[in-house]
């Protein structure tokens, strides 16, 4: 199924505010969504905060000193409903930075403490504590790691402490830390430190001995240095490294590619070193006072691969990081000011922003730092880009705050949206190239709503996103008011999740004859009708008159439908089931595969599944099936599931989306004709379940499992049953004629 141009509809929303009267402030910082839709957001509270769950209401209260306030994690389920909620911290201000997770569906928390903190949410205790602390030096604050299961049990907690040389000295802090995975569940986890203090990230050994674990001087100066560590998936710390700490230098961002390269952007001010080992790499801003946007990649090992800087003249930031599966590097934050250079090897390359004025930037450089597109969004008030996802197509997902009139197409087009209030928020969704796709607005009446995050999943279908609204009521589902904060003088979170309509290519629709009356627009421009040229109209109801495809047990299948179809029913005795079936395995129960229900009462939910549904769960792939000897297979035109066996087989794709299925690495070396990326799929699940191997493609890539080759204009698929750890045995499965190996090497080509 290809996405639509069209903007994303609310799906659900959450905001929890303090249960009494007062000025506290709750905020949510940083959500993802798992593999199964849930949506677990981190952030903080103050006061005695209301959180309804699906086993009733739950308040949480952190100490009530004044200004202080405890960590919250939520995990909400598909259809909006809070599981669970758990409460971090301790009698001072703690504060939760960012959430991830890794391969295994484990839960990663990163932030600061002051004083003491217990980071088990059970009824035991894993308490962490600031040394030195005391309420004047309560600047002096720690940073955590810590790890959960998927139910939220703690597994570990790791504390980076600061301020180690001098107890009677404030100061210390270790702020806005950010983490990420690679493909060993390995942590990376980025944020600044007082570079004037010594540092001690692996504190619970090290205790701040001198070592690789501790960073700083005892200089008289205040001044930030950016750090990059990691940490085990046990949570043992392996290295740390600085970057700058003359003057002011502030990660902002972190992401790793699967082999443990990690990316971090941030920003920086006068000349700083970014080479965390015994080389130099200057970068130097125009002033000492403004700020310019760094970037760096290091290996596995913390070694500088390169550093990239971006600004001009005035203050500028670079505020999220992220790669795609191909390894793009995607960057935003915002700049003022003149002279801009947003492409880091070609200084002439430059935007503007209006005068004092913050605009928006986001590009898309290669795996090198190359430059290859970046678009500009601005108007006459300040805008900030804050966070950024990327779909498994190369769709970008932009989110921020906003003010007065903007115009969100970078384009020669026009996509403006109005701020009703101080600061309204964002979302806006450029294609792979960085053309405008939608943007949609988050505000309030006269509310300040900040959207400080958001995060996709793979297929750009689920939109979720966190932040706080204060004010007045908070329009979440882009047209109706649905949240207002419990006491005026309050900071309410909210938490929103949206879902993106799609073109449904490929798509399954099932209905019941005896009721239904369902009609086909064809809109290939996506100007909301079918009145255009090519476009058509097909209308079928309890008489099949369209004849296209004839009824069985009551039920309509519709297996393909043309790109840029919309469907609609009567509005009244409509009951229609839409199911994506991505791996054309006949239902719609694998990863990334939805069952959308949409009724004159609910255009969305999906709530108890009839029999109609059933149906779905048993439309099998055409088999197709060869012999021991050489055969020459073919496609239809439905979906085949084509098992060439032993012997040098010539198989030719249909018009479907086909599985090419291999039952042992005996099965090769195949021709494989017309293999259409995207939809076409190599089936290697049997031969994994023989090995008992349970490997994602990037697992089964990075560990020697799964490797793929090219020769000429042709790619080659092997598999080695001992993986890297054993002596090269590959035996080579197919060769697939006219795929560039870039092409093949992405998940969605795979079934593992």
């Amino acid at each position: 199924m290809s996405q639509s141009p069209r903007p994303p509809a609310f799906n659900w929303g959450d905001a929890f505010g303090s249960a009494i009267a007062g000025p506290e402030q709750q905020q949510g910082y940083r959500t993802i969504i798992d593999a199964d839709g849930n949506v677990l957001t981190i952030g903080q509270f103050e006061n005695a905060t209301q959180f309804n769950t699906i086993n009733g209401e739950v308040i949480l209260t952190p100490p009530t000193n004044a200004g202080k306030g405890d960590i919250f994690i939520t995990k909400h389920n598909q259809t909006g409903n809070l599981l669970w909620v758990k409460q971090f911290g301790g009698s001072q201000r703690d504060l939760g930075w960012d959430i991830k997770l890794d391969r295994q569906g484990n839960i990663l928390h990163t932030g600061s403490f002051d004083a003491t903190a217990d980071f088990d949410p059970s009824a035991g205790n894993l308490d962490l504590s600031v040394p030195n602390f005391s309420e004047q030096s309560a600047a002096r604050r720690s940073g955590y790691l810590s790890k959960l299961d998927a139910a939220g049990n703690v597994l570990w907690a790791t504390q980076i402490a600061s301020g180690l040389d001098n107890p009677t000295r404030i100061g210390g802090n270790v702020s806005n830390s950010r983490i990420a995975t690679d493909s060993s569940n390995n942590v990376y986890m980025s944020g600044w430190f007082q570079s004037n203090r010594k540092t001690d990230f692996n504190w619970l050994i090290n205790q701040g001995a001198d070592g690789a674990s501790v960073l700083g001087n005892n200089n008289t100066g205040v001044t930030n240095a950016a750090f990059v560590a990691k940490y085990s998936p046990t949570g043992e710390f392996l290295w740390v490294k600085q970057l700058g700490g003359n003057r002011n230098t502030q990660a902002n961002s972190i992401t790793a590619d699967a082999a443990g390269n990690t990316y971090t952007i941030g920003n920086f001010r006068a000349t700083e070193d970014f080479d965390p080992a015994t080389g130099v790499a200057n970068l130097t801003s125009p002033s000492n006072t403004d700020a310019d946007v760094f970037l760096t990649k290091l290996d596995a090992n913390g070694n500088l691969i390169w550093a990239k800087q971006l600004g001009g003249v005035g203050s500028d930031e670079g505020n999220e990081v992220v790669i795609d599966g191909q390894g793009n590097i995607f960057i935003t934050g915002n700049f003022t000011g003149t002279n801009f250079r947003h492409d880091p090897n070609n200084p002439s390359q430059t935007y503007s922003a209006p005068d004092g004025r913050k605009d928006i930037f986001v590009s898309k450089l290669n795996g090198n730092g190359e430059l290859i597109w970046s678009k500009q969004i601005g108007g006459a008030e300040n805008q900030d880009g804050l966070s950024l996802e990327v779909d498994e197509a190369g769709a970008v997902y932009l989110s921020g705050e906003f003010r007065g009139t903007v115009d969100f197409d970078p384009g020669a087009g026009i996509a403006q949206l109005s701020s009703p209030s101080a600061i309204s928020s964002f979302i806006a969704k450029l294609d792979a190239q960085g053309n405008f796709v939608w943007t949609a607005p988050l505000n309030g009446t006269s509310a300040t709503l900040s959207l400080s995050d958001i995060s996709v999943n793979s297929s750009g279908t689920q939109i979720a996103g966190t932040g706080y609204f204060s004010s007045a009521d908070a329009d979440l589902d882009l047209g109706v008011k649905v949240f207002n904060p419990r006491y005026t003088q309050a900071r309410d979170a909210f938490i929103v999740n949206l879902q993106s309509p799609q073109n449904l290519e490929g798509a399954i629709f099932l209905a019941d004859q005896t009721l239904d009356r369902i009609f086909l627009a064809q809109d290939l421009n996506s100007d909301g009708d079918a009145n255009d040229a090519a476009e058509t109209r097909v209308y079928f109801d309890a008489t099949n008159a369209s004849a296209l495809v004839n009824p069985t047990n009551n039920i309509f299948t519709l297996l393909q439908a043309e790109d840029a179809s919309l469907y609609a029913g009567d509005g009244d005795t409509d009951s229609v089931y839409r199911l994506s079936d991505r791996n054309g395995d006949g239902d719609y129960f694998d990863t990334n595969e939805t069952l959308t229900f949409v009724s004159r009462l609910d255009t969305g939910n999906v709530p108890e599944r009839p029999r109609a549904v059933e149906y779905a769960k048993n439309l099998p792939p055409n088999p197709i099936n060869g012999s021991s000897d050489r055969d020459t297979l073919t496609g239809t035109n439905r979906n085949d599931a084509i098992t060439g066996l032993e012997g040098r087989d010539s198989i030719t794709t249909g018009n479907g989306d086909d599985r090419i299925v291999y039952t042992s690495v005996r099965d090769g070396l195949d021709t494989i004709q017309d293999f259409e990326i995207g939809a076409d799929k190599i089936d290697l699940r049997q031969i994994l379940q023989a090995q008992n191997l349970n490997l994602s493609f990037d697992n089964a890539v990075a560990q020697g499992y799964l490797k793929l080759g090219s020769s000429g204009s042709n790619s080659i698929v092997q598999f080695d049953l001992d993986g890297s750890a054993g002596p090269n045995r590959a035996m080579s499965l197919a060769v697939l004629k006219g795929v560039a190996l870039n092409d093949l090497n992405q998940f969605q080509n795979f079934l593992l």
